[in-house]
């Protein structure tokens, strides 16, 4: 197998997991608002250090691997599903980090409102995400 798949792949594992680590954070928070507060400072850090990173690796070496490929339709769906799957979770990053803002700030509704937002978003993504999983594995094998 080729180097920039092997990459590309181990990058979305690196992604998926962080969705699910970041699932098990938010399914957690119903408890008071420090610990709130204190899962929105793990999950923070997790987005910032981690996911994004994953997904910027993703954006790159999907790029190259695109370039690289022979165009059938298949590749374009999975690309499409892929590019909307990302914006949604760029979209909950922010989510995240004005959810952090307001709770810095001693904001706690604004704090629940970016939560809530979120929370209307991620699970879409999580779907799209496995269905593009689903894709590669069925149409790649």
């Amino acid at each position: 197998m080729d180097l920039a798949v092997i990459v590309h792949v181990l990058l979305v594992g690196i992604w998926i997991g962080c969705i699910f680590i970041a699932w098990i954070l938010e399914y957690a928070r119903h408890g008071s608002v420090e610990e709130h507060r204190h899962l929105s400072v793990i999950h923070f850090r997790i987005d910032k250090y981690m996911e994004g990173s994953a997904m910027a690796g993703i954006l790159l070496s999907g790029a190259y691997l695109y370039l690289r490929a022979p165009q059938p339709i298949l590749i374009d769906v999975k690309v499409v599903l892929a590019l909307i799957a990302i914006s949604i979770n760029f979209y909950c990053i922010y989510c995240f980090v004005m959810r952090q803002n307001a709770f810095m700030g001693n904001q706690v509704e604004v704090a629940e409102t970016y939560a809530l937002n979120q929370d209307r978003v991620g699970i879409p993504l999580y779907l799209l995400a496995t269905m593009v999983l689903g894709i590669v594995a069925y149409f790649r094998y």
